[in-house]
């Protein structure tokens, strides 16, 4: 019997850079599980996007159909399916949850930050820092918390990151190239014309590397083929059935009005934007901006390493550009820029260290690098599991009263005075319609209230209403009243 037979774990005392690999890889892996999986499902669904996401999935379950959608039993036209068919996978395998609604982002979240190793070990030929960039991403806050939500976001980064992977190794394996095209298509699937941003990532990084031959090899263009096959299907189908009421909200209300009105998030400035990556993705964008300063420093000494932080930074402006254009502008639209941030970062690490002959200095680097990371996890994980959290306190509140409403008479009215946060408990209630309340004419019915806590103390009920009140709950931002008839 051959040797190697005998004793299958020689490689780890014969090839280190194989146990390195392995090693590094598997305490990634290992951390992602740990950040993304852990607590997943205790939390309750959060105002505005997870709890509509979750009506919309409790609908097409209900209704059996994940075609098309509906909304408290109204079309739906917001979002591709492919989220959603993620959902319906993992809830057959978890039952319908928290847990297995937010499985799908992430996941999408895990296996981006693999990807992100895997391409800094390709550019960087070196493991630690591989997982230097997997590090980065893993304590960056603002890419945390959207892959622990029901978010498109995450899992879009993912499919242009894979694209992104897939052009690099179809450099020595001409087949990766017809990944372009796929990636794109469940990018497009997932949240709708964002997908198309894998073309100007790839025409961005060709620039600087002046290598077109993705675009000349015909496995592009299998891809191609192979990305029109997956998106044609659903896109015509929705136009057939709704006509040109599908393409008024998905594209032109969903897509192109957000581009220039502020339909969400308020009238939010490029500065206020920036101030807010400051403020959420810390201690990562300073250390970018520093990373991107001494980029062209390199252009003599390392021009390959140049060209490729030169591409990363162009692809970072491309993406923060489009979104600070943009009249709506959220936070989470530009997940997509982490990966490439982590990547950045970690390439120009690698290259300032190799400059360092000094032993202690290479020490001292090293640790301002742990120190970094610490920093960002402390306060990724405050953010995310503080009891403090007033977005979440808000959202377990809206739960509560939710779940106590799915138990009330179907034929008792749900109306909110000063509280306008209505998806989650929509959700928790199985639908139920909550509408706005004139508390200056009550009538003389059965009904429920929903209002802010502190309006119990502030503003005292009109007498013949007062006496036929009872405080079903009262949390820390939102208060159930059950008003009983007259």
């Amino acid at each position: 019997m051959p040797e190697s037979t005998r004793n299958p774990l020689k490689f780890l005392h014969t090839d280190p850079q194989k146990w390195r690999k392995w090693f590094c890889m598997c305490v990634l892996l290992a951390a992602g599980i740990g950040l993304f999986i852990f607590r997943l499902g205790t939390d309750a669904l959060i105002d505005y996007d997870e709890a509509t996401y979750a009506q919309v999935f409790a609908e097409a379950v209900r209704s059996s159909d994940f075609i098309s959608f509906t909304r408290l039993s109204q079309p739906w036209f917001e979002k591709p399916p492919f989220y959603f068919w993620m959902m319906a996978a993992s809830s057959a395998v978890f039952g319908i949850s928290e847990f297995a609604m937010r499985l799908p982002a992430a996941l999408a979240g895990i296996g981006t930050v693999m990807l992100v190793w895997l391409i800094a070990r390709i550019h960087s030929r070196n493991e630690w820092i591989a997982c230097l960039a997997g590090a980065i991403l893993l304590s960056t806050g603002t890419f945390l918390s959207p892959s622990r939500q029901i978010r498109m976001d995450v899992p879009v980064a993912f499919f242009l990151l894979l694209a992104f992977y897939c052009r690099l190794k179809g450099k020595d394996h001409p087949l990766w190239y017809l990944g372009i095209g796929i990636t794109c298509a469940m990018g497009v699937l997932m949240k709708s014309v964002i997908g198309f941003f894998v073309f100007p990532i790839l025409i961005i990084a060709s620039i600087a590397y002046r290598d077109w031959r993705w675009l000349k090899s015909a496995y592009t263009w299998f891809g191609a083929g192979a990305m029109l096959a997956l998106l044609l299907p659903w896109h015509l189908y929705e136009s057939a059935r709704f006509g040109s009421a599908f393409w008024n909200e998905y594209l032109f209300h969903h897509v192109l009005k957000r581009f220039s009105h502020p339909i969400l998030g308020g009238n939010v400035s490029t500065l206020s934007y920036i101030k807010l990556l400051f403020r959420f993705a810390e201690p990562w964008i300073p250390v970018f901006l520093i990373a991107a300063a001494a980029t062209p420093a390199l252009k003599r000494t390392a021009p390959e390493r140049y060209r490729t932080l030169a591409a990363i930074g162009w692809i970072i402006a491309f993406i923060f550009l489009t979104f600070a254009v943009a009249r709506t502008k959220l936070l989470f639209y530009l997940v997509p820029i982490y990966p490439f941030m982590a990547l950045s970062i970690a390439l120009t690490a690698e290259k300032l260290y190799e400059r360092l002959r000094d032993a202690s200095q290479r020490e001292l680097f090293a640790a301002a690098c742990m120190v970094l990371i610490g920093i960002g996890l402390a306060r990724s994980l405050y953010y995310e599991f503080s009891p403090a959290n007033d977005i979440k306190a808000s959202a377990e509140d809206e739960r509560h009263i939710g779940q106590i409403l799915a138990a009330a008479p179907a034929d008792a009215p749900i109306r909110a005075l000063g509280y306008l946060y209505w998806e989650t408990i929509q959700y928790y209630s199985n639908g139920k319609k909550i509408t706005s309340a004139d508390i200056g004419a009550p009538g003389p019915e059965h009904f429920f209230l929903i209002i802010p806590s502190d309006m119990l103390e502030q503003y005292p009920f009109p007498q013949q209403l007062a006496t036929r009140s009872t405080v079903r709950f009262r949390g820390s931002s939102a208060a159930l009243i059950e008003v009983a008839p007259k």
